[in-house]
């Protein structure tokens, strides 16, 4: 969000430096002063990193209460999850999460991207090529995604396919 104190950027800054602690202090106050999506978002990954799983599923709760554009919700839930979800159960939830985030804000291109973006390593041939179609018909004006659309046919043939996979990504 565009409004997001200074804070934040001072928090996400330290969790990139490995100063943990200093950017959950930044946290804490911030989500105690009144949390947006973003604020829960990094304050749940700051947490996560630390080991403080509790605490994160706490902030990540904190999203109910908040007025979020549709999908928010469901994005910041896909993309923790992705970075710190475990279980047998956890790549199914991870899905359903992406898909539910473009169900809802089907337009909007960078959220596609972050969804083909998981695709790539998790998903079969058939799952990325169904959602670059998907993403496509959702965001035709998509330069990115008219690219990725335009050259369907070349990733289908293309072998082997782990290789094409770090090359996508």
């Amino acid at each position: 969000e565009r409004n997001n104190p200074p804070d934040l950027d001072l928090a996400r800054l330290y969790r990139r430096a490995g100063k943990l602690d200093q950017a959950a202090s930044i946290c804490d106050a911030l989500l105690a002063r009144g949390p947006n999506a973003e604020i829960i978002e990094v304050a749940a990954d700051v947490f996560a990193a630390q080991g403080r799983q509790a605490q994160a599923e706490q902030a990540l709760q904190q999203l109910a209460n908040i007025e979020a554009p549709p999908g928010m919700r469901e994005m910041v839930l896909a993309e923790h999850y992705r970075k710190h979800g475990q279980g047998e159960d956890n790549a199914a939830q991870v899905a359903a999460h992406y898909q539910s985030a473009v169900g809802k804000a089907g337009n909007n291109p960078a959220w596609w991207r972050r969804y083909l973006a998981y695709l790539l390593p998790t998903g079969s041939r058939d799952d990325v090529l169904k959602g670059i179609a998907a993403a496509h018909k959702a965001c035709p004006d998509d330069e990115d995604l008219t690219l990725l659309q335009s050259n369907r046919a070349a990733l289908q043939a293309a072998e082997p396919w782990p290789v094409v996979v770090r090359v996508l990504k």
